[in-house]
């Protein structure tokens, strides 16, 4: 049996350059590890990103490593609900909360990944655009410009 992961990657609205409730939650319950990627790619759903993943290691997603508190079902439930994937979410649900590798990005070469909880869409993303940077904040950054 896979043991639980001990960290969460996120990648849009929960990253702390985002000041809503749930990104304050996960501040104040969680320690930030470090920043880092995942294979994957990114949409833009209009209010937030979609994160689909992938094996392609060419094809990276950019975000936050967040080390999870010691009993972390609270908060998890609490990220659950704002990502759309509780029994209370309507059908599909919006992600899927997973356990993928997450890659630290540190000033040491070569750091193994560590396993993660992330939320994958888990909707359509036809026709939505593409974030080819794979970073939402520098997408949002030069959208603005």
């Amino acid at each position: 049996m896979q043991q639980p992961a001990q960290h969460l990657f996120v990648y849009g609205t929960l990253m702390s350059a985002f000041t809503n409730p749930v990104s304050i939650r996960l501040r104040g319950a969680a320690t930030f590890a470090a920043n880092a990627y995942v294979s994957g790619l990114l949409y833009d759903v209009g209010t937030y990103p979609a994160f689909i993943a992938t094996q392609n290691p060419l094809q990276k997603v950019y975000g936050e490593l967040w080390l999870l508190p010691q009993y972390p079902d609270d908060l998890l439930a609490l990220l659950d609900d704002y990502e759309g994937c509780t029994e209370n979410s309507e059908p599909p649900f919006l992600y899927l909360r997973r356990q993928i590798p997450a890659y630290p990005i540190t000033p040491a070469k070569n750091n193994p990944p560590l396993p993660a909880w992330t939320y994958v869409y888990n909707r359509s993303i036809k026709n939505l655009p593409h974030i080819d940077s794979g970073n939402y904040l520098q997408y949002l950054g030069n959208k603005k410009k």
